[in-house]
């Protein structure tokens, strides 16, 4: 009994864990801001300041010497904001952000 009951509460604990990230998925800013956390403790790490987010602008031209990060997709259908935060050749972080469709369209 003490087995079932200890199942039980595991199983209920993991369906909540994957209900409260599918939400999380859905919002795009909370992506966003989750994403900044992430690049400015890195920054922090290695002693550099942290990015300064830019707006991409088509035709833009970027020198990416190796790519960081890329914030993963919102579950929503339509276009939201995406960043991708990367070292240049002179090895300074540069985040870019840009539109992209997000990853919750149906395909048919």
């Amino acid at each position: 009994m003490k087995a079932l009951k200890a199942i039980l509460a595991i199983s209920m604990f993991a369906v909540s864990s994957i209900a409260m990230s599918a939400g999380f998925d859905k919002d795009p800013v909370r992506i966003l801001q989750e994403n900044q956390r992430a690049m400015d403790a890195y920054a922090a790490e290695l002693g550099k300041p942290a990015p300064k987010v830019e707006m991409y602008r088509y035709g833009m031209e970027l020198d990416v010497a190796r790519v960081i990060s890329v914030t993963r997709k919102a579950k929503v259908c339509g276009v939201v904001p995406a960043r991708m935060t990367f070292l240049d050749s002179k090895s300074e972080l540069r985040t870019v952000e840009y539109q992209a469709v997000g990853g919750g369209c149906r395909r048919g």
